[in-house]
């Protein structure tokens, strides 16, 4: 299992709230994650490999754990991470989203 697949499901509800994301993502110490752990992890969810993360690919990562999450939390996390409003998230977005959460 990928570590999203060990670490969200804190209950049976097969829902996903934005604390449970968050703090099943921030288990991961960020100082002992490499760049290239994450590029593994970013690769993994650049279904389209456009080298940018989609909306609907990150809902893709909730739904391939067979978790739902609303539009509006879906919303949040996407403009958290789209730092250059482009309405997608880059490698080095996905990156210093990575390494910010530790601050």
């Amino acid at each position: 299992k990928q570590w999203y697949q060990r670490r969200v499901r804190d209950n049976s509800d097969k829902l996903i709230s934005w604390e449970e994301f968050s703090d099943a993502l921030f288990k991961m110490d960020p100082k002992k994650v490499t760049k290239s752990t994450l590029k593994t992890l970013f690769t993994e969810f650049d279904k389209d490999g456009s080298g940018m993360l989609s909306r609907e690919e990150v809902k893709a990562v909730f739904e391939s754990l067979n978790l739902t999450t609303s539009d509006e939390i879906l919303d949040q996390l996407m403009q958290l991470a789209d730092t250059d409003g482009s309405g997608k998230v880059s490698f080095q977005e996905f990156v210093n989203g990575w390494f910010d959460c530790d601050q």
